[in-house]
């Protein structure tokens, strides 16, 4: 894959351009790549050329025990996707894909149990 591959290209064939953001964005844990797969799959659905500025600067961060997609300048319809991915996460073991709950263990840990 070369550097100038821009998933967020709307000439780009859905299946290359998912197939390119799983690779810059794989590194989520294990549990939670089938709601990334299916988050890009919702982003590619909806990428113009008017939100190419917001996809390009998209980041996904996993820190705070639920996928989120940072996205510059969303409009409704990416601010959506987004939202529903980081909601979904929350109930979501990130090991193994299943259904739980968010349980605080003490002050600093937490899991999807």
């Amino acid at each position: 894959m070369s550097s100038t591959d821009r998933w967020f290209d709307p000439t780009k064939p859905p299946k290359a351009a998912i197939a390119i953001a799983a690779h810059v964005f794989g590194e989520v844990p294990p549990g939670w790549r089938k709601l990334l797969g299916e988050t890009l799959n919702a982003l590619v659905a909806v990428r113009t050329e008017d939100r190419a500025f917001s996809l390009n600067y998209l980041s996904v961060e996993f820190e705070n025990h639920q996928l989120e997609f940072d996205v510059p300048d969303p409009d409704r319809v990416l601010a959506g996707i987004c939202r529903r991915c980081a909601q979904r996460s929350k109930s979501i073991c990130q090991q193994c894909g299943r259904q739980g709950r968010l349980r605080m263990f003490n002050m600093t840990d937490a899991a999807v149990l």
